[in-house]
C-alpha cells in the first residue's frame, strides 16, 4: 500500500509515454496525480501537470497539504501548478494521515492549501474515511472546521477502509457495515488505468493494487514492454476485469465454491482474498469457463462477443 515507507518513484520517461499515449485513448478524459505523495518531486510534477494539459485532459492532484504550512507558501505551490494547467486538488485527511501532517501544521495546513486553490479557481476537495463510531476526523468535523474558514464551497466526501495491507491490523470494530459488499458488480473495474513506478498498469485503483501478493489480480500489462493503447485494449477484452465489473468480487467467490465466505467490510477485501487464495483456481479457469462460472449459461453468450483468452 502507499505509506511513508515506500520509495519507488515513476520515472520521467514512463510519466511522458502514459501521458502521450492516453491522448489516443478517448476514453480518457482525466490525469491524476497521486502516490504517496506526488509533490515530493515537485518538478516533475509541474512538468506532468503541463504535458496532460497540453493534451487537453482535466488534471487533478491528490495530497496531503503537507507543503501547506501557512496560506502564503499554499498560494505560491499552488500557483506553479494552477500556471501549468492544474484543475482540481483532492486533500487525503483522517486519523491515519493526522499523525504524518501534525509535523507540518496538522489540519490547518488543509485549511492553508483549500484557502489558496479556491483563490486560484482550482476545484477542491478534501477525502475522509469513515470509522465506526465516528472514530477519527469525521466528515461533519471537517466540513464544520472548513465553514468555519469560509471555505463552504469546499467538497468533503469519505471513503470506507479495508482490511487490507496495513489496514488488516486495526481493530475490526473500527470498520463500519455500510461498504459490506453485496453480489453485484463493481464499478471501479474498468473505470480506471493506473500505472506504477514499475510500468504495471491496473483496470482498478482500489485497495489491493500496490500489494505485492495480491496486484497480479488487477494488473493488465507493463508500459515498459507495451503501449497503453495495447494495454487498454486488452483489459477491455480480459475476462477477470469483465467478470468482476459486471457480476463483482462477492459473486465470483460464491461461484468458485466459497458458499460460506468470512465477512467482508469492502469490495476490495474480496477481491484480496481471491486473489491470494483462489489464485491457482482462476489460472486453471478459460475466458469461457469463467463467464460461466460466474455469469452462468444466459449471461455466456452476449460475454465472450466482447473478450477472448484466458482471464
Amino acid at each position: 500500500m502507499a505509506g511513508p515507507h515506500r520509495r519507488e518513484v515513476l520515472s520521467r520517461e514512463l510519466m511522458y509515454k502514459a501521458i502521450r499515449e492516453a491522448a489516443d485513448i478517448a476514453s480518457i478524459g482525466v490525469v491524476v496525480f497521486t502516490g504517496g505523495e506526488s509533490t515530493l518531486y515537485f518538478d516533475q510534477l509541474v512538468e506532468g501537470v503541463r504535458l496532460a494539459g497540453e493534451y487537453g485532459f482535466v488534471t487533478r492532484l491528490v495530497t496531503n497539504a503537507w507543503w501547506a504550512s501557512s496560506i502564503d507558501r499554499a498560494y505560491d505551490y499552488l500557483s506553479k501548478l494552477k500556471e501549468a494547467g492544474l484543475q482540481e486538488l483532492n486533500i487525503s485527511f483522517d486519523q491515519f494521515h493526522a499523525p504524518f501532517l501534525a509535523k507540518y501544521g496538522g489540519f490547518q495546513n488543509v485549511i492553508n492549501a483549500a484557502s489558496a486553490a479556491v483563490k486560484l479557481g482550482i476545484t477542491t476537495l478534501v477525502g475522509v474515511t469513515k470509522l465506526r463510531g465516528g472514530e477519527g476526523p469525521t466528515i461533519q468535523w471537517v466540513k464544520e472546521r472548513l465553514r468555519e474558514a469560509g471555505l463552504e464551497e469546499v467538497m468533503v466526501i469519505q471513503d470506507a477502509p479495508s482490511r487490507v495491507g496495513r489496514a488488516a491490523n486495526l481493530p475490526e470494530e473500527l470498520f463500519p457495515d455500510d461498504n459490506v459488499p453485496r453480489e453485484v458488480g463493481c464499478p471501479e473495474a474498468m473505470a480506471t488505468v493506473a500505472l506504477h513506478p514499475n510500468g504495471d498498469v491496473s483496470f482498478c485503483c482500489g485497495h489491493i493494487i500496490t500489494l505485492p501478493e495480491a496486484a497480479w489480480f488487477t494488473t493488465v500489462g507493463n508500459l515498459n514492454r507495451e503501449s497503453l493503447v495495447g494495454i487498454v485494449d486488452k483489459m477491455r477484452r480480459n475476462a477477470l476485469a469483465i467478470a468482476l465489473r459486471y457480476a463483482g468480487p462477492l459473486r465470483m467467490l460464491k461461484a468458485l465454491g466459497e458458499a460460506n465466505p468470512p465477512k467482508f467490510y469492502s469490495p476490495c477485501e474480496v477481491c484480496y482474498y481471491i486473489a491470494t487464495r483462489k489464485r491457482e483456481e482462476l489460472e486453471q479457469l478459460t475466458a469461457e469457463s469463467l463467464f460461466s462460472v460466474v455469469f452462468g449459461e444466459t449471461w455466456r453468450g452476449t460475454l465472450l462477443r466482447s473478450t477472448s483468452g484466458s482471464p
